[in-house]
């Protein structure tokens, strides 16, 4: 099946869709994913196959542009490996980038459903393989397995949730929460624990982590230099580790979550 995303300009033939062989790596991988994620995999081992043999496997680049935002999405993207940014663009050419993706998380339920486009710009961030579950077999099983639709509508509200609390608490933290908050998010996310400190795996340059807060990047470069200073955080080749995590809580108030359902 062909959309905007599967058949995007920008694409080299190589890169078009795959599908998931069986025994092979990348369907290992679908399986694994799908039967982990807080959606897929509350509904049925049937369902899950179904999907899996009816979707397809992509890679994409570094920077690579998989949907543009208000395009067409005929597929939910389960990320196998790699990251996906989520992000848009403002008339004026501001940036603003939601979250980063990471491996097992899946995007696009909303346009999906709906049909009205996509909410997000979604771009690779770094080499990116991931698993494109076609519309017409995602609202078929929604159709005949009530487990995945009551999953989905649950998915839905703890969005709505997340959304509407996150909204209120950062509005009434001052910058510096925001960043030691946005901090404890990746390290929750993509943090990797090491002897006294977290290592964040996700790189990230100031110009992006400063998109993922809606600030500039010289708000952004102070207030990490102070949090570097008090000996919370330590930032060399675009990666974050976090020395003190009680020190950013205590800056952040409440830790946060990060997005779950998008």
């Amino acid at each position: 099946m062909e959309s905007k995303i599967n058949a995007a300009p920008n694409l080299s033939k190589r890169r078009h869709k795959i599908r998931v062989r069986s025994g092979s790596v990348a369907e290992e991988l679908a399986r694994q994913a799908l039967a982990r994620h807080a959606v897929f995999g509350a509904c049925a081992a049937t369902t899950r196959g179904k999907l899996l043999r009816a979707s397809q496997s992509r890679h994409y680049a570094n920077g690579e542009m998989i949907v543009s935002r208000g395009e067409p999405m005929l597929s939910v993207l389960l990320l196998l490996s790699g990251s996906i940014e989520l992000g848009m663009l403002s008339a004026s050419g501001k940036r603003f980038v939601r979250w980063y993706l990471e491996p097992g998380q899946a995007q696009g339920f909303i346009p999906v459903i709906d049909g009205a486009g996509a909410i997000y710009d979604a771009r690779a961030h770094g080499e990116s393989l991931l698993l494109l579950l076609p519309r017409t077999a995602l609202l078929d099983a929604i159709a005949t397995d009530p487990q995945l639709a009551q999953s989905i509508l649950k998915g839905f509200c703890a969005r709505s949730r997340s959304m509407h609390e996150a909204a209120a608490s950062d509005a009434l933290l001052s910058l510096r929460g925001r960043v030691a908050r946005m901090i404890l998010r990746l390290a929750d996310t993509w943090g990797v624990r090491r002897e006294g400190d977290i290592l964040v795996s996700l790189k990230l340059s100031q110009d992006e982590f400063a998109a993922l807060l809606a600030v500039t990047r010289q708000a952004l470069n102070r207030e990490l230099k102070a949090l570097e200073a008090e000996g919370a955080i330590r930032i060399a080749y675009s990666q974050i580790t976090v020395l003190d995590r009680a020190r950013l809580e205590v800056s952040a108030e409440a830790p946060g979550t990060a997005p779950e359902f998008i």
